[in-house]
């Protein structure tokens, strides 16, 4: 995963010192790229053992793999790839790939099952996707209600049961804004499935189900990233729901 993913999908775990020092990082990766760890210390005014830490927290195992994905990082700004639809094939194709590992029976089971299906996005984005996950649930005769904002999910969350199913679509996983209520869910024995990027996350951790897609970084395109493959594993959720509706089987 490129560094600027790695970067947004970690973000939220570093603290203050942290968060300025990547910034400084990523603001700052020409001059920085080629260094090595005791001088990127001495210019981030840390310590060689903040470094790599810092690395560390990332997901990388050490500063030399920070620093490659740096490198990497300065030469996607100076090359753009040619073959765009490539990337996001493969994109496609790891997020099935990554579907082909998940045993549906079970959750199609608990979909079916649930006294109250709730939808929740941690994002625009993921709002956009799980409306279509709705919309297809109500089409195949599920119910299902979509909950918009912290507030309104943490309230919901007090009423439900080990007998209600929670879908939660996101991105890291580590949202803070959730994770009281994700606790909540945890003590009231709700069942969560949770959608995000393949990592060990938070949200993962605490649900009962999981499902992971693919992104890719959009070249030429400061911070963007695609996540259409979101719109693609909560798709083959919903036609794994609908064939066990139809044949008692996924």
């Amino acid at each position: 995963m490129a560094l600027q993913e790695q970067v947004k999908l970690h973000y939220d775990a570093l603290n203050g010192t942290e968060k300025e020092m990547i910034s400084y990082l990523m603001d700052h990766l020409d001059e920085l790229c080629s260094l090595s760890i005791t001088d990127i210390a001495r210019m981030l005014q840390s310590s060689r053992s903040s470094v790599l830490r810092l690395a560390q927290k990332l997901g990388y195992r050490g500063y030399s793999q920070l620093k490659y994905e740096m490198q990497n990082a300065v030469q996607m700004r100076e090359v753009i790839p040619d073959n765009l639809v490539a990337s996001f094939r493969h994109e496609v194709e790891r997020t099935f790939e990554l579907a082909e590992q998940v045993n549906f029976l079970p959750l199609v089971q608990a979909m079916s099952q649930a006294q109250n299906l709730i939808l929740y996005a941690t994002g625009f984005v993921q709002s956009n996707y799980l409306k279509q996950l709705s919309s297809e649930l109500f089409m195949y005769g599920r119910p299902n209600f979509k909950v918009n904002g912290e507030s309104n999910f943490e309230i919901i969350a007090r009423s439900l049961t080990s007998k209600d199913l929670v879908i939660i679509a996101g991105y890291s996983g580590n949202t803070p804004g959730i994770m009281q209520t994700i606790n909540l869910l945890g003590v009231r024995k709700v069942p969560i499935c949770s959608v995000t990027v393949l990592s060990n996350n938070k949200l993962t951790e605490a649900s009962r189900y999981s499902l992971f897609y693919e992104t890719s970084e959009l070249a030429g395109i400061e911070g963007g990233i695609s996540m259409n493959s979101l719109g693609i594993i909560l798709t083959i959720l919903s036609r794994k729901y609908l064939e066990y509706t139809l044949y008692d089987e996924v």
